[in-house]
């Protein structure tokens, strides 16, 4: 763990500056100069690879749109919002690459608008080895357990349901007689629609 803060503070420019420039010297200065540890006979050179993070922290770190119900929202392509719903194998968009999104950036910054939901230079940009598009990889919480496997599991409920498995009132009897831990009562799953 490198640094700890509240969110909050880091909405206000100067305290991202200050807050992260101090960890990018340190690194830059690890992955340039090394660490001499006595146990070893040469000079520990770092690299640095990636920022775990969710998914909010991880786009206001990069400087991207910070919503995700409206526009350009993935850091990992350009789909738009109006397209999100539309299966994979039927739609075809572009990746972002390092260097599409520095051509987006400058036009951000000439125009001080938003494009493709780039809003400003990373707080990061001055860490070497560091880019938006490829040092910020997704947070498999948001996307998996709150995201895919949700709709999985309610395709699977569906599928036993249309092959007569299980009942969609044997379903709801089930889930309203499961036995919820204290941390997980408040995560009941919705009722599934017929």
């Amino acid at each position: 763990l490198l640094g700890i803060c509240v969110s909050k503070l880091l909405a206000n420019s100067l305290h991202c500056r200050v807050y992260f420039g101090a960890m990018i010297n340190d690194l830059n200065e690890l992955q340039q100069k090394g660490l001499t540890v006595s146990t070893f006979t040469e000079r520990l050179y770092f690299a640095f690879v990636l920022i775990a993070s969710d998914n909010l922290a991880a786009h206001h770190l990069a400087g991207f749109q910070k919503n995700f119900n409206n526009g350009h929202f993935c850091r990992m392509c350009y789909v738009s919002y109006e397209y999100k719903s539309i299966p994979l194998t039927n739609i075809s968009f572009l990746l972002r690459t390092e260097i599409s999104h520095e051509i987006h950036l400058k036009q951000v910054l000439q125009s001080n608008i938003s494009i493709c939901g780039i809003n400003d230079t990373s707080d990061l940009s001055n860490l070497i080895a560091f880019h938006p598009v490829k040092s910020l990889p997704f947070d498999v919480m948001h996307d998996y357990s709150e995201g895919v496997c949700m709709i999985t599991v309610n395709s699977i409920l569906k599928a036993f349901s249309a092959r007569r498995i299980l009942t969609y009132a044997q379903i709801e009897s089930r889930l309203e007689d499961f036995k919820y831990g204290q941390n997980d009562e408040s995560n009941k799953p919705p009722v599934t629609k017929q």
